[in-house]
């Protein structure tokens, strides 16, 4: 496995012009190293560590570019990874995501949230949020999951009328007003940096 590993490194650090390697970190490429021991059994952690590698000696990357990244990347699981790469690949690196509520009265001001919040990904498909990889993701300071947040476009508009529809035809029956709330998840500043150094 770390041949493997140290493979895709040699092969990312080649695939970088000449006139753009940069090897004036080495503390970044250290850390990294010593970080992705722990992940090396797995394929795509594997292939975020090399890209992380790779981007610490990447000029038009590593401006900004600490060991935290190593360590950060180092505290994820399988899952968690999973779920970043399927955020990294939506339009606007953005979920929408919306939750049922149930309300006793028309004001809202008596209320029991009625389900997990759902999303909807880039081929309108609904699956549950994962809530324990974005629970570790925000706790590293990845992503943010946000409520009463609708992003504006009207693609995502598109999505949260499906997300609307799915959850109150899920919602039948029972003496109360179902009221949908929506928001969504989207990476940090620091997130979207990560995802520029991991993903290629």
């Amino acid at each position: 496995q770390e041949f493997i590993l140290n493979h895709k490194i040699a092969n990312k650090v080649n695939n970088i012009p000449e006139e753009d390697r940069d090897f004036d970190k080495p503390g970044l490429a250290l850390k990294a190293l010593e970080e992705s021991r722990y992940q090396i059994s797995n394929d795509l952690l594997q292939d975020m560590f090399s890209s992380l590698l790779a981007s610490g000696v990447n000029n038009q990357k590593n401006e900004d570019i600490t060991p935290r990244y190593a360590t950060v990347l180092s505290q994820i699981g399988f899952k968690d990874a999973v779920f970043l790469q399927e955020l990294n690949n939506q339009e606007g690196r953005s979920f929408p995501i919306a939750k049922s509520r149930h309300t006793y009265d028309v004001t809202g001001s008596s209320f029991q949230d009625a389900s997990d919040p759902f999303l909807c990904n880039e081929g309108d498909e609904i699956k549950r949020v994962p809530i324990e990889s974005v629970d570790v993701l925000q706790s590293l300071g990845i992503i943010k999951q946000e409520e009463f947040l609708a992003i504006a476009e009207k693609e995502f508009q598109n999505k949260y009328e499906l997300l609307d529809d799915y959850l109150r035809n899920k919602d039948k029956g029972g003496k109360y007003y179902i009221k949908i709330i929506p928001g969504v998840i989207h990476p940090t500043n620091f997130g979207n940096h990560l995802l520029d150094c991991i993903f290629e």
